[in-house]
């Protein structure tokens, strides 16, 4: 056995996302059974294989802990009928119980034993144990100091304390400002969650504003376009521009794609020659600045989409100026699309010759829970691991003449969700009273739109406004593009902070290696690639080098 494939390398090698290794490293270890099977199941929760990772654990022979069956039945997927759906809901729920009432779990464990109690108890239609035991986790939180930094990413439970019924509406509003405080550092993670809880939590959108815009979620977030407050020191435009801000953010959580998410498999379209290059150790996937996009009127669609709903005026100046540069890359969900090989990756302009690179979700951040943080269980020795993957959102498309927004999350490919701006009333987790999780996203992101265009609206600083909307202007395109079901990474950078590619004017910046997180699936080789044999045995000699199980298939896409 190699020296990195030794049992003492198994979490760092897991952290790495090195996956395969670790599996390696647990079919030729000695460990006991319990120990070999719960370091099983974490790479499996890695690896997003979570029916998988279910059916390990409640298999005795196996002997997992209460404490890891409940937390493989928490993760076990959702969509399984509601009868099924209940049923492993339940099971979650009588070994977690287990686990905590025996002593079987202790600091961490035990809070993430709770928290995933919480979102159980919801599911079953028991809010009641849900809000004890969010006020037993807060109330922790506040009698010791070293709860706060492991509870920094789990600010779900301030949310739920929060709308505790037995709240007063003052003590509600204090509540909800710490919400937002203790998760001002967790990106899309406080609106991805006002959005989750939606369903079992009846508030008032209208109370978390007035939240976060007295919280100081702003300046210590990192984002950029937020820094736009500068601009102006008139304390009601800069209430009307925290509003906007609000809802683009609880908008693009939306489109986030997250753990739960439908789409197992992303794909990414380059040039033989590039992946040529990302074959290479030191080399990284880069995001390039979107003044080389090929849809020409990329960013300006927004504008023409407020424009349409009355939000702004031809006399507001809606371009693009601001000292920051948008980097992205883009993605799809189509893995092997005639209509991708025809536009991108061409060498010498010629269609066909390019590569897709399938990926799993593991390539991106989707805001995964880690079942492992140290051995020893002390608050205070928690690991923190920095995790260096981006999230991932879905690009809409409108389509100005029936006024509609879409896009393709479905597992059917054909089948788009649809927001129909037309609709004028639109009421958040209630519009038509619908039930299913289709529906509700459908809603929610029809609300969430609308209480933009009232806020923009309302706003007496148009421009300003236009400015703070400067990252989602990047996630709506002409529905003349929807052809590519696309998704997007983007960031908002200022220009020292970008690299510029050799003999051109093109900036970019580094993303990670193709090769971390075991989430490079598959590679298609265009249909009009040369010398393909030669080249798919030149790539099973590069990929058996890095001991990477990736298949390698020929497109079959019909392009004379």
């Amino acid at each position: 056995m190699s020296e990195e494939l030794k049992i003492e390398n198994f979490w760092a090698l897991l952290d790495e996302g090195k996956y395969r290794k670790c599996h390696e490293i647990l079919d030729n270890s000695k460990l006991d059974i319990t120990e070999k099977s719960t370091r099983r199941v974490a790479i499996y929760f890695r690896e997003l294989r979570y029916k998988e990772a279910y059916d390990f654990a409640v298999d005795n022979k196996n002997e997992c802990s209460n404490y890891i069956k409940g937390f493989a039945a928490f993760k076990h997927p959702r969509d399984m009928g509601k009868k099924k759906n209940e049923e492993i809901i339940k099971n979650a729920v009588k070994y977690l119980e287990m686990a905590i009432s025996n002593k079987e779990v202790f600091g961490y464990s035990e809070l993430i034993a709770q928290i995933m109690l919480i979102d159980s108890y919801f599911l079953l239609g028991k809010p009641e144990k849900s809000f004890f035991f969010a006020r037993k986790i807060v109330d922790e939180y506040y009698a010791s100091g070293n709860v706060g930094a492991i509870l920094k990413d789990k600010c779900q439970v301030f949310l739920i304390d929060a709308f505790n019924p037995n709240n007063a509406l003052a003590e509600k509003r204090e509540k909800l400002i710490q919400f937002f405080n203790i998760s001002r550092l967790q990106r899309f993670k406080a609106f991805e969650d006002i959005v989750k809880y939606s369903i079992f939590l009846k508030f008032k959108p209208d109370d978390l504003i007035e939240a976060f815009i007295s919280s100081d979620f702003s300046y210590e977030d990192g984002y950029l376009e937020y820094r736009l407050l500068e601009e102006t020191r008139d304390e009601i435009e800069e209430r009307q521009i925290k509003t906007i801000w609000y809802w683009q953010f609880l908008i693009l959580s939306q489109l986030l794609i997250s753990e739960d998410s439908k789409i197992q498999e992303i794909s990414h379209y380059t040039s033989q020659s590039t992946f040529d290059l990302l074959l290479q150790k030191d080399k990284k996937i880069a995001e390039f600045s979107l003044a080389n996009a090929n849809d020409k009127i990329e960013g300006n669609v927004l504008p023409q989409l407020l424009l349409d709903f009355k939000c702004i005026d031809t006399s507001v100046n809606t371009a693009i100026q601001n000292k920051y540069i948008a980097v992205q890359t883009s993605y799809s969900r189509n893995k092997n699309s005639l209509t991708m090989f025809r536009l991108y990756g061409k060498k010498d302009d010629k269609e066909g010759t390019g590569v897709s690179l399938v990926f799993n979700k593991n390539f991106f951040q989707t805001n995964a829970v880690k079942i492992y943080e140290k051995k020893d269980n002390s608050l205070d020795d928690a690991k923190n691991i920095i995790d260096s993957r981006k999230p991932l959102f879905w690009i809409l498309y409108y389509k100005s003449e029936r006024k509609l927004l879409y896009f393709y999350p479905l597992e059917d490919e054909l089948k788009p969700y649809e927001i129909d701006l037309k609709i004028k009333k639109a009421k958040w987790n209630s519009f038509l009273k619908r039930s299913t999780t289709i529906e509700l996203k459908q809603r929610n992101l029809l609300y969430s739109f609308k209480s933009l265009f009232k806020a923009i609206d309302a706003c007496s600083n148009k421009e300003l406004a236009i400015k703070v909307l400067y990252k989602l202007r990047y996630f709506i395109k002409s529905s003349d593009f929807a052809e590519e079901k696309e998704l997007r990474m983007l960031d908002l950078c200022n220009p020292t902070s970008l690299s510029l590619v050799p003999n051109t004017y093109k900036l970019y910046k580094e993303y990670i290696n193709i090769f971390d997180y075991d989430a490079l699936q598959s590679i298609f080789l265009g249909p009009k690639i040369e010398n393909k044999n030669a080249y798919m045995e030149f790539l099973k000699k590069e990929l058996d080098d890095k001991n990477s199980y990736i298949n390698i298939i020929p497109s079959t896409a019909p392009l004379a």
